[in-house]
């Protein structure tokens, strides 16, 4: 019985320090990923006339703010985060100096798949014909301009006022603003009231000038 414990101790020791080796390793490749995402992330959801962007604080950014050309705040960023069914929704939300929102972008969610992971969901244009046809037409639809689709859940948000989005239902939709995914309700309520609760309290702590623009 010793002899099985002791065996069982340098395995388990072995194991963690082969872990410990491991997230030493990578930790700084995995901090420049991140980094590197919510960087493309804030570009993502500023308004198109920013030129520059500050985060502020400047070590770890709480919020970023958008200048543009004459170097005047044109709009803020931040992440929103909120309990979903199954995991923390971590999002980047862009506004104007108005507070209309401007985009947001998923950071990072673990909701169900086929239903809250659809708050990322781009509807597919044409057919699957349409694109086979365009394979052996030779047209290439990759090579046309233009942004790319945005999540169709997301879209809902573009022009509403961050500290006023409310969310209702597909059954009732003249009560709100933005409409919930069908049967993933949790989600979508978790997405709207990080938007609107977290964007909100920003915006007041700008307007009350506790914040540096």
């Amino acid at each position: 019985m010793l002899r099985l414990g002791l065996t069982l101790f340098i395995v388990t020791a072995v194991m963690a320090a082969a872990l410990s080796g491991v997230y030493v390793l990578t930790k700084d490749t995995i901090a420049e990923q991140e980094a590197a995402a919510v960087s493309e992330a804030v570009g993502a959801v500023l308004p198109e006339d920013v030129e520059s962007v500050t985060g502020y604080p400047s070590e770890e950014p709480e919020y970023y703010v958008g200048y543009d050309v004459a170097g005047n705040p044109a709009g803020y960023a931040a992440v929103c985060d909120e309990n979903g069914y199954s995991s923390t929704l971590q999002i980047m939300v862009g506004v104007d100096e108005t507070g209309v929102i401007t985009g947001t972008s998923v950071l990072y969610q673990q909701e169900t798949p086929g239903l809250g992971e659809r708050i990322g969901e781009v509807k597919a244009e044409g057919s699957l014909w349409s694109a086979v046809g365009g394979l052996f037409s030779g047209d290439d639809a990759a090579s046309e301009a233009g942004p790319p689709p945005r999540p169709w859940f997301q879209e809902q948000y573009l022009g509403c006022e961050a500290d006023e989005v409310s969310l209702g239902s597909p059954a009732d939709p003249a009560t709100s603003t933005v409409q919930a995914i069908t049967g993933a309700t949790i989600t979508s309520r978790a997405f709207t009231t990080a938007v609107r609760e977290d964007m909100g309290e920003l915006l007041d702590r700008l307007d009350a000038g506790e914040l540096e623009q």
